[in-house]
Formats: C-alpha cells, structure tokens, sequence
C-alpha cells in the first residue's frame, strides 16, 4: 500500500526550526511549543515519518530529547540517504531536499553547540555530490549567518556553499589524524577560501597536529592569489612559519620556540593590527627578554635565570594577564611569583615550599598548583599552603622519604584544612601495600579521600573540631580506600 508523500512546503521556513538562538527559546510565553514543532516537522517531513509511528516517537528524536549516539546514527543514515538518491535517475533530491536538511536540524545534537555550525549540512553536501537542491537547501538556512564554522574534512562541502551563500567571515578548525600534511583535497579547500574576500579564522588543534601541519595550513591561507583577510590564527609555527603572518592578522595564538620568539619579534613590526598574542614555548633567558609587550597570555618553560629574567620584564608586559609557568624555582625566586600567574608547576625543595607557602596570598589568579618535592624535609619544618587554590597536586614522585608515615604527616602538613580537591602522587617505588596504608592512616585523620594505585586524590581534609583526642586515629580498612577512580 503506497502513502502519498505529505507537503513539504515550509520546512526551510519555520524560524524555530533554522535558527540555533531561537531553537533554545522554544516554549518560552508567547513562542511555540516543543509539541508544536514536533507536530509540524512529523506532518510535513517524510524522514521523519519513517522512523516515528506517531508524535510521541517522533519528539524522542527531537534535537533536545535524542541520546547522543543515536543522533549520531540517524545523521549516517541521512548521509547515506543522499548519497543514495543523488545517484538516482529521477532527480529524487529535488523533491527531497528540504526533508533531510530540516531533518539534520531537527535531530542533530550538535546543531546547538554554536549558533555558527554547520559540519552537518557540508557533510550532507559532500555526500550528495554537492547536488544543486540540496545547496539550495543549504543555503536557504545560512544566508542569514554572518560567520560559518565548519572543519577541515568537510571544505568541499563548505566550499561549494559560496555559490549559494556568502558569510563575511569563516571560521576553519584544522586537525591532524594520521598524516604529518594535510590532504591535498583539505589544501585546495584552504586554497579556495583564500580567493574569497572575506574574514577568516584558522584554528589548528594543537593535540595532535605537527608543526609541519599548522605551517602548511596557514601557507595555503596566505599563499599568492589570496584575497581573504586572516584576521585570527592559532597554530604551532617555526621562526620560517612566522614569516607567512599576514599584515591583517589581529589575534594570534602560537606556539614556538626561542627562534620562533625571535622571528617573531622581527614580524610585529609589519603585524601592526595585532591586538591579542598569547604564547607558549620552551624558552631561555636571553629568549624571554625578547618576549613582545604586546604579549596577553604566557604559557613558559623555562629555569631560574629565565624565571628571573620573565620577573625582571613583567614591568614591559604591560598587557599581560595570565601567566602558566613551569620549571625548577628556589628559595630564592618564590617572593618573585607575579600576581598574573594562573597556573605554576614548580619543582624545589623544602626551603622553597615554605616561601611558596610564604607568597601564596598574594596569587589570588592562582588555578592550577602542582609542587614536585625534590628532597624530604622534616615535617615540622614544611608549612601549610594558605589558600585554597583550585587544583592541587603534591608529587612526590621522585623523592625517597625515611618512612611512610613521612608521607602521612607531609600531606596533613600541607593538605590539612582544604576543602578543595588535591591530588597526591605516590613515591615511585612504594608497593600496594605501602599505599594502603597511608590511605588508612590519612582517613583516620579526618581526609576525606579515594585511593588509586598511583595517586590520592583528596576531595577534604578539615581541621578536627579539638584537639581533644590527643592522638591519632586509623580504624578504617585499607582495603576500602584502594578503588578505581576512572
């Protein structure tokens, strides 16, 4: 028995459907209901009307209802339903067009992530062979879009849009799989972009991708014939990668090395619309004496003489406002710490974690704590760290302390009164047993803790209400802190 195929007509139309801001006020007094766009998109769309029997099935698979893997499958099966009738002889797109990408927007969890995204509907024009309906379709939705986000493996599909519809300004995240290059086909698409006048923002994932990647990126960019205005870049460059900034280049985020700080320096000069620099790399001193004054974010490592010589320029670094350091400080350069600094991952000593503990009230920024002991003090000599930074992490990796009640009494030293999480790092060489034990005698002081194999992690550790007791308590099991955080 064969069904006559419902109306289409305004499937591409209704504003709560196309528009991410609006879909996020349905049912808000006076907007349609949740109800009320299902009960449009199940009587006009027949995608929709093969997977849902009737209007309860059909809101389960609504963008704010559907689980995600799900949505995920219904999405492959979409692509596959284009691809599928892009190759047929009777031109089923035309007519289809609208159901499947109303169909995206009404399923695609990932549709809400950005009011800018539209991965989705390039992957749809990639599978259907870029059809002119389906384009249509596309660009019926992003016309209005002043900026488009969209990823590297689907710029055939993104490309194809300028036909159709024309953002001012184009945001591209880029990232590296399995190749050190970028496709070829990924290249051409970067290649494309450049010959458009419009904006355009190249993100490179800084997880995976190589120098090598980021650099090729950004010359496809900026390469002859280019006519787009790369106004914001994030990538991995060499003091040769510095060279291919472009002129109208305002936000960059970078990472590099003392060449790379050098060159840089060098190409400022031509980059006189950049406003925003942030920085990571491994540097010496005489490199961060070169660091630019331009300069918003730092993320350094580097020693002691870097360290002071980053203190002796933070007068010239007059825009900088978060700083991430790591490397090995002494007594001596902890009075030194900035107020700007987010995050500190310090190696020293016992001298130098009582000046840490000495300057932490003032490092009201201060994130992320991570202190690596490189010697075992006497417990009365350690002090308390004195405020409740977010994150902290007590490594005691590398040392090799007289006993493990030392462990013990050092993390009460340090942890005891916080009531933010800190991490503990175990000793190399202490055995299961040995880990046991001091997540025993620690929940017998009052830490509220789980225990893996490698680390503590304590959510609390309270100051006891008296003193009363005079002793120490360790009555729970071992057994019962050693469990899988995961």
């Amino acid at each position: 028995m064969s069904h006559a195929l419902p109306d289409m007509t305004g499937l591409l139309d209704f504003d709560f459907l196309t528009d991410a801001e609006k879909k996020k006020k349905i049912g808000m007094p006076g907007l349609p209901t949740e109800e009320e766009v299902v009960t449009f998109m199940f009587n006009k769309n027949p995608i929709l009307q093969i997977y849902a029997d009737n209007i309860e099935e059909a809101q389960e698979l609504a963008w704010q209802n559907i689980v995600g893997d799900i949505s995920e499958l219904l999405m492959e099966i979409v692509f596959h339903i284009a691809r599928i009738l892009s190759l047929s002889q009777e031109n089923f797109l035309d007519k289809f067009a609208s159901a499947i990408i109303s169909f995206i927007l009404y399923s695609d969890q990932s549709h809400l992530i950005s009011k800018n995204s539209c991965h989705r509907i390039c992957e749809t024009v990639m599978a259907s062979g870029q059809h002119a309906s389906i384009l249509e379709a596309a660009a019926k939705v992003l016309r209005n879009s002043g900026t488009l986000m969209t990823r590297g493996e689907y710029l055939p599909g993104f490309v194809a849009l300028f036909d159709y519809v024309r953002p001012s300004c184009v945001e591209v995240f880029m990232s590296k799989e399995t190749e050190e290059l970028p496709p070829s086909w990924q290249v051409s698409g970067l290649e494309a972009l450049s010959k458009q006048n419009i904006e355009v923002i190249l993100i490179i994932s800084d997880i995976k991708s190589s120098i090598q990647f980021s650099e090729a990126c950004l010359r496809a960019t900026t390469g002859p014939g280019s006519v787009c205005r790369l106004t914001k870049f994030e990538g991995e460059l060499t003091a040769v990668g510095m060279q291919l900034l472009p002129d109208h280049l305002e936000e960059m985020r970078t990472k590099s090395d003392g060449e790379g700080v050098r060159a840089l320096v060098t190409r400022l000069q031509l980059l006189r619309r950049l406003q925003i620099l942030d920085f990571k790399g491994q540097l010496t001193a005489a490199d961060v004496r070169l660091l630019p004054s331009i300069l918003r974010k730092l993320e350094v490592k580097t020693d002691r003489e870097g360290f002071r010589a980053l203190a002796a320029s933070l007068p010239r670094l007059v825009k900088l406002e978060h700083l991430d350091f790591e490397g090995h400080l002494t007594e001596a350069e902890m009075p030194l710490l900035p107020e700007v600094l987010f995050s500190l991952r310090v190696q020293t000593d016992g001298a130098g974690l009582r000046a840490l503990a000495r300057r932490l009230p003032c490092l009201t920024k201060l994130f992320f704590l991570t202190v690596r002991l490189l010697d075992c003090p006497p417990v009365d000599s350690m002090s308390a760290l004195p405020c409740e930074v977010k994150h902290l992490t007590l490594d005691l990796k590398h040392v090799t302390p007289p006993s493990w009640e030392w462990v013990c009494d050092t993390v009460q030293q340090v942890c005891l009164g916080r009531n933010s999480e800190c991490l503990v790092l175990f000793p190399k060489k202490y055995d299961k047993l040995q880990k046991q034990r001091i997540g025993q005698e620690l929940r017998g002081r009052g830490a509220n803790l789980a225990c893996a194999l490698g680390f503590l992690r304590i959510f609390s550790f309270p100051r006891p209400a008296s003193d009363a007791s005079g002793g120490k308590e360790s009555g729970r099991e071992g057994s019962d802190c050693l469990r899988d955080l995961s």
